[in-house]
């Protein structure tokens, strides 16, 4: 049994359940790749094929030769993917930030200087 953290490439594990990237080593079965590609049919992986860490094993019992470490698998690329992107802004979103700080000080002005004359 490998445990998720320690592999390195080229390892086998015997996994009823998809917890790394491979390559198929020996067996078959029905993989739900849904978490990943948002196919909900599963598919069928025999020898050679690709399989992704975060996919469900259906139907069978499958040897992967582990082809990421798990640091450098789909999921952790697909995590980091999001991190970059929520640390940055777009330039018109930062137009935007800039605008709102001007506009809403002088509307908020304009809006009590009327409330006070009525």
């Amino acid at each position: 049994m490998i445990r998720i953290y320690d592999n390195s490439t080229e390892d086998f594990a015997r996994c009823p359940s998809v917890a790394l990237d491979g390559v198929v080593g020996s067996g078959n079965s029905a993989i739900n790749q849904s978490p990943i590609t948002g196919e909900f049919i599963p598919e069928d992986k025999e020898i050679s094929d690709r399989i992704f860490v975060g996919t469900l094993n259906q139907t069978g019992f499958l040897e992967v030769k582990v082809t990421y470490t798990a640091d450098q698998t789909t999921v952790a690329k697909i995590i980091h993917l999001v991190e970059v992107v929520q640390g940055s802004r777009a330039p018109s979103q930062q137009w935007v930030d800039k605008f709102v700080e001007v506009y809403t000080p002088i509307i908020k002005n304009r809006c009590s200087k009327l409330v006070m004359v009525i």
